[in-house]
């Protein structure tokens, strides 16, 4: 059995990942609760929308798909 196709998934969709959570993280991001994100031609389709999936169902996060591809991420902050 071949683990490294699996294993090799896994670090593409952690790599995309921790990019996305620095534009999120990002200090202008912060402020505006808001962020761009735009798929790398090395990030494999399926992590891609896995991450988009995962995005969008957190809580208070709208997605926005843009004309060019790239998404427009929001999020609202409860301030109770």
């Amino acid at each position: 059995m071949d683990l490294m196709p699996s294993h090799h998934h896994a670090d593409t969709y952690l790599a995309l990942s921790c990019r996305v959570a620095a534009l999120i993280k990002s200090p202008r991001a912060t402020y505006e609760h808001q962020a761009i994100i735009r798929r790398h031609p090395e990030d494999r389709p399926a992590d891609w929308e896995r991450l988009l999936e995962e995005i969008g169902n957190a809580e208070g996060v709208t997605l926005t798909p843009q004309p060019c591809g790239a998404v427009h991420i929001a999020w609202y902050v409860n301030r109770d």
